[in-house]
């Protein structure tokens, strides 16, 4: 079941649509491989670093996003559970 919130701004629905993107075309399709070995996909790191996505929660002085680790955590847990 699908929820509609309100956003703050077009970047977080940007962000919220990157994050989707990446686990349904990156994550979803390795994660039972890596569950049934006992596996880590380090590579996975590469794919986040290269989407930008690793450096969010850093000052933009420093070259990160600027967004905060609150955000990003809500992101990761909302998208964690809606995928079971």
């Amino acid at each position: 079941m699908s929820v509609d919130r309100l956003l703050p701004t077009d970047d977080a629905r940007e962000l919220i649509e990157l994050t989707r993107d990446i686990a349904d075309k990156v994550l979803d399709p390795i994660v039972d491989t890596h569950e049934r070995a006992a596996t880590y996909p380090e590579k996975v790191f590469a794919t986040l670093g290269e989407a930008g996505v690793l450096s969010l929660p850093y000052p933009e002085e420093w070259g990160g996003g600027g967004q905060g680790t609150n955000q990003i955590q809500r992101l990761v847990i909302s998208r964690s559970l809606r995928s079971g």
